[in-house]
């Protein structure tokens, strides 16, 4: 833990005064003096003298112009963390106060610190120039006495080098490169979750300020279950807090903090539950996203996510009866995309609900993290393998009731691995738990005592010859059919497949609370894992190799386990 800094200001020497007054004036040179003088006995130290010089000294932006910056409760909370000098990693709503007090110990830093270095790293320019911005605004409303020396003012950069003083905060866009390169006593992450290489930045940044003994503070609103943000928030907070020591830091060094809309004054839950009415309409995560009533409830939503309400109670296990029926759906990946067949089990008549099995990662994986491309407006050509396979069978089959997708096989590259059709044919037909008819004949398999059985297999109509090739080998399958017109029966080239594919699968995700209160998910410490680990990575290409190998191996033991 850093050791918290003591400020404790003294009368300037007669060289200082004898500057002051030829640069401010007699009254500029003794009001310092008077205000330093009673400073040094008690306010300017520790978080106390950080409160007072913000209610004194510092003015912020609001709708009645600049006002005196007094911290509420929970700025205050905030403030006696970052003063003692702890890591802070704090996950918030929209407008609770957070980045102002960020920005006020900032400059509270390079007010009473002669050396002293802070680098910002943002999600894009605009929002690093936003963050200088608000500092420059509470330095432009400082008393003249208080004011040090500009002398390097650009949308990026605030510099106060004069004389011994040496002091500076840059912020700039997150990147690959961003901060790598940059050295400082203090490292600020705004809107974490949507930095580009965040992992990477905190990789390079981290042990350098704590070689240094430095602090970092990252902190921001929710962008769902994925991403490095998430991450570092796991590996700090755990699940329920059972990484934390007695004094609530993690592993990483982190202090995790949970801001709730409730501790900015006025909001109660008539606020609360006008805001309800207005964002309802907007979105059904839009009132998580922006007031989270819990840290769960925080990681629920995600910007831009095509599958928003996909979460923890879409990941469980069923008990497979009699009363389902058996599809399989392949998506075709023989180069760089993944190769992708899912197995489901669908309970026609039944209320509409989804439900994923923790032993497919994969699918949970893509389910929280496919997304809207925000450049082009449409669904991103990745982490889509699994989704397109769900929604081939959506749209196909003309699910209604409940779809349990309970087994996968994901495999990047399958041809620079060694893989061909006939492998991928056998090696269907061997997990669904049928055997060779003839041990000389490729093409003729059977079912064996507990095999399953299928109502059909469905694949993407893209490639129509390898469809035909796995009906000669013994797996009845069809192409995913094309939008029709429901009242013509022509192909309706009007509507987005795609996305009336999400369409479908979203209505079966939002039924899921309606499903498991007439059937029993069985939801344990798998599945807390499953959510919390895998599908809140971005797995490397090596990472899901790995994966896909554990996949097979764990197979291969059950099979010769029988």
């Amino acid at each position: 833990m850093i050791t918290a800094p003591t400020y404790r200001l003294r009368l300037p020497s007669r060289a200082d005064r004898e500057k002051l007054l030829a640069r401010r004036g007699v009254q500029g040179a003794l009001a310092k003096a008077a205000i330093t003088e009673a400073a040094a006995s008690s306010p300017a130290r520790g978080v106390g003298g950080f409160t007072h010089w913000c209610a004194n000294h510092v003015k912020i932006e609001t709708k009645d112009g600049a006002t005196p910056f007094i911290l509420w409760p929970g700025q205050a909370r905030v403030a006696r963390q970052l003063v003692s000098g702890t890591w802070v990693l704090a996950l918030k709503g929209r407008q609770v106060g957070f980045t102002w007090v960020v920005a006020a110990y900032v400059l509270w830093r390079l007010t009473f610190e002669k050396v002293y270095s802070v680098v910002v790293v943002n999600q894009e320019k605009q929002y690093a120039y936003d963050f200088i911005e608000r500092v420059r605004y509470m330095y432009d409303h400082l008393p003249d006495w208080s004011r040090m020396e500009l002398t390097k003012d650009t949308m990026s950069l605030l510099r106060f080098w004069a004389g011994d003083k040496r002091t500076e905060v840059l912020s700039v866009a997150g990147s690959s490169k961003a901060a790598r390169s940059k050295t400082g006593d203090l490292f600020v992450g705004d809107e974490g979750s949507r930095i580009p290489a965040l992992g990477a930045t905190l990789t390079a940044v981290l042990p350098v300020l704590e070689k240094r003994g430095g602090q970092a503070i990252l902190m921001s609103t929710s962008a769902g279950p994925t991403g490095d943000f998430k991450g570092v928030w796991d590996a700090t907070f755990g699940e329920h807090g059972e990484n934390l020591n007695e004094d609530g830091v993690g592993p990483t060094r982190f202090m995790p903090m949970f801001i709730h809309w409730s501790e900015v004054p006025g909001r109660d839950h008539a606020w609360y539950a006008q805001q309800a009415a207005e964002l309802g309409h907007l979105s059904p995560v839009a009132l998580k996203q922006e007031h989270p009533n819990t840290i769960a409830e925080a990681w629920e939503h995600a910007m831009g996510r095509l599958f928003p309400l996909f979460g923890q109670q879409n990941i469980g296990t069923i008990q497979i009866t009699d009363r389902f029926t058996r599809y399989r759906s392949i998506d075709w990946g023989e180069t760089k995309s993944a190769y992708v067949v899912l197995w489901a089990a669908v309970l026609d008549g039944a209320p509409p609900g989804f439900i994923v099995s923790p032993d497919c990662p994969n699918t949970i994986r893509e389910m929280t993290a496919w997304r809207f491309d925000e450049a082009t407006g449409r669904p991103e050509k990745v982490n889509d393998h699994t989704c397109d396979a769900v929604r081939y069978l959506v749209t196909t089959a003309k699910i209604t009731g409940l779809v349990y997708i309970y087994r996968e096989v994901y495999r990047l590259d399958s041809l620079t691995q060694g893989y061909t059709p006939m492998k991928e044919i056998r090696e269907l037909h061997e997990l669904s738990g049928w055997v060779r008819a003839y041990p000389e004949e490729e093409r003729h398999w059977k079912p064996s005592r507990d095999a399953e059985m299928f109502q059909t297999t469905i694949f993407d109509r893209s490639l129509g010859k390898m469809g035909a090739l796995f009906r000669e080998h013994g797996i009845p399958c069809k192409p995913c059919a094309p939008l029709k017109d429901f009242v013509t029966g022509r192909t309706d080239k009007d509507r987005d497949e795609v996305m009336e594919g999400v369409r479908l699968i979203n209505n079966l995700i939002d039924g899921t609370e309606m499903i498991s209160k007439r059937i029993h998910v069985q939801r344990g410490p798998a599945v807390r894992k499953v959510l919390g680990f895998d599908a809140t990575e971005s797995l490397t290409v090596t990472q899901r190799r790995v994966l896909a190998r554990r996949y097979f191996r764990g197979r291969a033991r059950q099979r010769a386990g029988r």
